[in-house]
């Protein structure tokens, strides 16, 4: 709770639809140009007759995607619901599953030094939050995740540079 709440400070969140404003934050913020879109299904307010979750079908990257479950995460808490064990993990489309509360702080750093370069208003830093595949040299145990990731402008192409660039600056 205390990370979201953090969130809503640093991204200086309205009062209402602040899930959607989260998501669209991350997005602007975090995705990097050429990231894959995947089609997911989004909690709504509210309950269809059978008393299943009412959801929308949306288009996101896994970013956003993250964004989306970690709030519903959060809604259900101060709603007063009990999430099952299996709702503080980040899972997609795999076998792996992160914490929220890990993958949030990752974000949050990402976030804070995009708000460091909106006051100076100029890129500073390199970092970026993907998504890798790794094997644990130790357990031969294959993972995939969301991991903290220090970039080098070099080796990467001038357009992909330049809308990050873009990106990063559009808030300023």
């Amino acid at each position: 709770m205390l990370q979201t709440s953090a969130f809503e400070v640093l991204l200086d969140l309205p009062d209402r639809v602040q899930r959607m404003h989260f998501k669209r934050m991350v997005d602007q913020q975090t995705s990097i140009p050429g990231d894959a879109v995947y089609k997911y299904s989004s909690e709504r307010n509210g309950r269809k007759p059978s008393g299943r979750v009412n959801t929308a079908t949306e288009f996101a990257t896994r970013n956003v995607i993250w964004a989306d479950r970690f709030y519903s995460l959060r809604n259900h808490i101060i709603h007063g619901a009990t999430p099952p064990d299996a709702e503080f993990e980040f899972g997609f489309r795999s076998r792996s599953k992160q914490r929220h509360i890990d993958i949030a702080l990752l974000f949050f750093i990402l976030l804070v030094q995009r708000r460091i370069e909106k006051s100076f208003r100029k890129p500073m830093f390199t970092n970026e939050v993907v998504w890798e595949a790794w094997q644990d040299s130790s357990t031969q145990t294959q993972w995939e995740g969301f991991v903290y990731n220090s970039l080098s402008y070099q080796g990467r192409p001038p357009r992909v540079i330049n809308r990050i660039t873009r990106a990063m600056l559009r808030f300023s």
